[in-house]
């Protein structure tokens, strides 16, 4: 009950009573009933956090199937098409069908990848900072007018723009597409501190995740406050990826460490994002990428 108007005070209750429950556990006096309580207590915190946990997810895709210990990096949308990755390798999965493997490069190896929705193509980041882009069934090689591609630690396409997320350099580059090629990358940071970044979401305005869980946003290259409002109980400590969309009026945050994707719905009016959902995937080993599509 008091969870319905003071989360806090809810959670403070829910902590004395679990201390307490573990001590009688721990008693072995009656260790079922102490059992019992504990999940109630899950059980409470959940419906505190609008916890979803799902225990068996339907398998999209086996990459095993179609090649010997593959090691995916990333998970990439292309309109209705669905692809993965991995450091030399793509796959697609057609309705549900995973397609043969195409080779991506026999010596590149890929660090990134993402989709290009304005050139209807796909662009793959390299070690060796060459950008490898799929399009019409072919891979080849995209350029820029100073032959120079940044390394990062993510990237995304915007229109007819693409965002590669530097923070060792405390910058995003921003490389415009033309007909032949891109752009020079251009600084687009004027004032964030990007140190911290791991991951980029774009929706006309740029966000980036932070190791420690915030989000620092950018509009037109400067710093806009971007406070997370009504945090988890379970607080986010270790967060891998960031996705939104411009119609989306949500951000997903995934945090392998806890197997879950965190929703948060943009606040337009006052700015951040609140705190909304969570979904907890069960025995699904480490989560790495992870896209969001409407059915």
């Amino acid at each position: 009950t008091v969870g319905q108007f003071d989360k806090a005070k809810a959670t403070e209750l829910l902590t004395s009573a679990e201390q307490k429950a573990l001590e009688v556990l721990n008693s072995r006096v009656v260790p079922g009933d102490a059992r019992r309580t504990l999940d109630d207590i899950q059980n409470a915190r959940d419906s505190l956090d609008d916890v979803h946990r799902i225990a068996n997810p339907t398998v999209l895709a086996d990459l095993s199937s179609k090649k010997a210990t593959p090691n995916a990096l990333g998970l990439v949308a292309l309109k209705d098409r669905l692809f993965a990755f991995e450091f030399n390798t793509s796959f697609e999965m057609v309705l549900d069908k995973l397609q043969e493997p195409l080779t991506i490069s026999d010596v590149e190896t890929v660090i990134l990848g993402t989709e290009s929705l304005e050139n209807n193509s796909l662009l793959f980041l390299t070690r060796n900072s060459k950008m490898i882009e799929y399009k019409d069934a072919h891979f080849g090689l995209a350029t820029t007018q100073d032959g120079i591609w940044k390394k990062g630690k993510d990237m995304k396409t915007y229109n007819d723009r693409l965002y590669i997320l530097d923070p060792e350099r405390n910058q995003i580059w921003r490389y415009t597409s033309r007909r032949e090629g891109y752009d020079v990358g251009e600084p687009y940071n004027q004032d964030a501190d990007l140190k911290k970044g791991v991951s980029l979401a774009i929706d006309g305005s740029v966000y980036v995740l932070n190791f420690d869980g915030t989000v620092t946003q950018l509009y037109q290259g400067k710093k806009k406050d971007f406070p997370l409002k009504k945090s988890p109980i379970s607080p986010v400590t270790e967060p891998t990826r960031l996705y939104t969309a411009i119609d989306s009026p949500y951000l997903y945050m995934l945090e392998p460490s806890k197997q879950r994707v965190l929703v948060y719905r943009k606040d337009t009016q006052n700015g951040g994002a609140q705190y909304q959902s969570q979904y907890v995937f069960e025995k699904t080993g480490v989560l790495r990428d992870f896209v969001v599509q409407d059915n």
